[in-house]
């Protein structure tokens, strides 16, 4: 326990809370002005890496619903940033993938987020952000691994 009566676990859980909120704040605010919000900028995300998935993929990866999956995906399907397409072999199975639109979309996305980030890391020391850099690598290498083993 440290001299607030917290543990370094509870701190940790704390400000993680804190900086997510803080993010999804602002990416909330910087969305509106493409029209989507951060659902359907995570989908959009998640195809950018996956070039495509199925439907089934895509619930289980943002971690929702096959419905409620359905709902982001039709919207953006409506706004013309991302298409579904049936499988060759098995027309059950829905693939579904960016438009040049959503891309081009996408990449202003991520080109925005970079300056403004590189705006926030300008603030901190040099020393400071390898530091952070190293602690946030083996954080999300460990919950990874985490995942993977089933939990």
């Amino acid at each position: 326990m440290d001299e607030e009566g917290g543990t370094e676990a509870q701190q940790m859980i704390k400000d993680i809370r804190r900086f997510r909120l803080a993010f999804t704040t602002l990416v909330n605010r910087r969305m509106v002005k493409y029209g989507i919000n951060v659902p359907q900028c995570t989908v959009l995300a998640l195809l950018g890496e996956t070039k495509e998935t199925t439907m089934g993929a895509l619930s289980d990866a943002i971690g929702t619903t096959m419905g409620a999956a359905t709902n982001l995906v039709d919207r953006l399907v409506h706004a013309g940033h991302v298409k579904r397409e049936h499988d060759k072999d098995d027309r059950r199975i829905v693939r579904v993938m960016l438009t040049p639109q959503g891309r081009e979309l996408l990449d202003r996305v991520y080109a925005e987020g970079e300056t403004f980030f590189a705006r926030l890391l300008s603030e901190i020391k040099p020393e400071d952000r390898q530091t952070f850099f190293q602690v946030y690598e083996k954080l999300t290498q460990l919950m990874q691994e985490t995942l993977l083993q089933g939990e």
